[in-house]
C-alpha cells in the first residue's frame, strides 16, 4: 500500500520527504527490506534525500538479517548519494554489525562517532552487544565499563556484557556485573536476569543461579522455564528427588499468581519446564 501511494504522487510532485520516510519505515516493519530499497532508490531520483531515508532502509536491511547491505548504504551514501550520515546513521550500522557477528568494524564505527563526540547510549549498546556477538567478552566488558565512566548506563549495555561473559563460562564476571546495576540505577530485568543465569549455569554454578531464581520471584519476574528446568534436574542429582519437586512445585505456584507481569511472554512456562524435567528423567514430578 505505501509503496502503491508513492507511485501515485510521483506524477504530481506532490511527494514529500516524510512520505518517503514513511513508505520506508512501513517496508522494514512489514519484513520488504527490497521495497525499502526501491524507495530509496525513488528517492534519490527525485533527489529527495536525506539521513532519515537512508537510515530506515539501512534498519529493514539489518532487521531482515542482510546487515551487509546496512554496511554498503552507510558506505555509498555520501559517495552516490551526497548524503552525511549521522548519529543515527553508525548506530543503525554497529546494530548490523553485531547481527553478522562483525564486532571489529563494529568498535571502528564506534570510534568514529567518538573522534565526533556523537557517542551516545544507543552507540555504546550497540557495540556492546556486537562484542557479544562475537564472543569478545573483555571488549563487551571494556565497553560497559566505558559507558559508566561517560554516564551512559542502559540496562541493554550491562546485558550484553554479562552474556558475553555466559559464551566464554565467565560467571564470576557475569556476577560482579549484575551486583553493579542497582548502583548505578540500572533495573535489574528478565533479561538481564537471563543473562547471568545462563553464566551461572554453563559455569556449573548452580548454587548462585538458584538464589537469581529466587530474586526474580521476589520481584514479580518470571523467569523461563529453561533456567528452571536446569536447574531442577541439578537438584534432582545432588539433593535428590523430593527436593526438586519442592522447588519445582514452588515456582508451579508463583507462575499462577495472576499479579506475576508479563508471565504469558515466553509461552507455557509450565510446559516449557516439564519438556525440561522430562529430558533429566523427571517425568513424575
Amino acid at each position: 500500500m505505501a509503496l502503491g501511494l508513492l507511485h501515485s504522487g510521483v506524477g504530481s510532485r506532490l511527494l514529500a520527504e516524510a512520505s518517503l520516510n514513511a513508505a520506508v519505515t512501513a517496508c522494514g516493519v512489514a519484513g520488504a527490506w527490497q521495497h525499502s530499497l526501491q524507495v530509496l532508490a525513488l528517492a534519490c531520483q527525485l533527489r529527495l534525500r536525506s539521513p532519515i531515508t537512508f537510515n530506515a532502509a539501512s534498519f529493514a536491511c539489518h532487521e531482515a538479517s542482510c546487515w551487509q547491505l546496512s554496511l554498503v548504504l552507510l558506505r555509498d551514501m555520501p559517495l552516490a548519494h551526497a548524503t552525511t550520515p549521522d548519529r543515527a546513521s553508525f548506530n543503525t550500522a554497529i546494530t548490523a554489525c553485531g547481527r553478522g557477528a562483525q564486532w571489529e568494524q563494529a568498535l571502528q564505527f564506534l570510534s568514529k562517532l567518538s573522534q565526533e563526540r556523537s557517542l551516545d547510549r544507543v552507540s555504546l549498546a550497540a557495540a556492546t552487544a556486537a562484542c557479544d556477538m562475537g564472543r569478545q567478552w573483555e571488549a563487551a566488558v571494556a565497553l560497559l565499563e566505558e559507558s559508566i565512566r561517560k554516564k551512559m548506563l542502559s540496562g541493554a549495555c550491562f546485558t550484553s556484557a554479562m552474556s558475553a561473559c555466559a559464551r566464554s563460562r565467565g560467571w564470576e564476571t557475569a556476577l560482579r556485573i549484575f551486583s553493579w546495576m542497582p548502583g548505578h540505577t540500572v533495573r535489574q530485568e528478565a533479561r538481564s536476569f537471563g543473562a547471568v543465569l545462563n553464566a551461572c549455569l554453563d559455569g556449573d554454578s548452580w548454587p548462585w543461579a538458584l538464589e537469581l531464581l529466587e530474586m526474580m520471584i521476589s520481584q514479580k519476574l518470571v523467569p523461563q522455564g529453561c533456567h528452571v528446568g536446569s536447574v531442577t534436574a541439578t537438584l534432582e542429582q545432588t539433593k535428590g528427588r523430593e527436593v526438586a519437586r519442592q522447588f519445582l512445585d514452588g515456582y508451579r505456584a508463583a507462575w499462577a499468581l495472576e499479579d506475576l507481569p508479563g508471565r504469558d511472554e515466553d509461552g507455557d512456562l509450565k510446559a516449557a519446564v516439564a519438556a525440561v524435567s522430562q529430558c533429566f528423567g523427571l517425568a513424575s514430578i
